[in-house]
């Protein structure tokens, strides 16, 4: 598996968002299908055996799957999870 962060840039009213992709290492990204978490804010990623470790911090949560493909994801932050 690999993972990605991907920043969108939403407008000058909006705060920005970040986009956490995970898909098999032998393919490329698809924006749909792998996006796994959405975040206002900034997060940052890293990897601890075969978890995935999304680290967000005060960035608030819209979006956070829990497993995909066998492979478990993990969040660390202060704001409420997402619903």
């Amino acid at each position: 598996m690999k993972a990605a962060l991907l920043d969108m840039q939403c407008g000058a009213t909006t705060a920005d968002a970040t986009w956490v992709l995970m898909t098999a290492s032998s393919k490329k990204f698809d924006v749909k299908k792998d996006n796994i978490a959405v975040f206002e804010g900034r997060v940052d990623i890293r990897w601890e055996k075969k978890d995935l470790v999304v680290v967000y911090g005060d960035s608030v949560p819209s979006v956070m799957i829990k497993n995909k493909d066998q492979t478990s994801i993990r969040y660390e932050g202060v704001s409420a999870p997402a619903r």
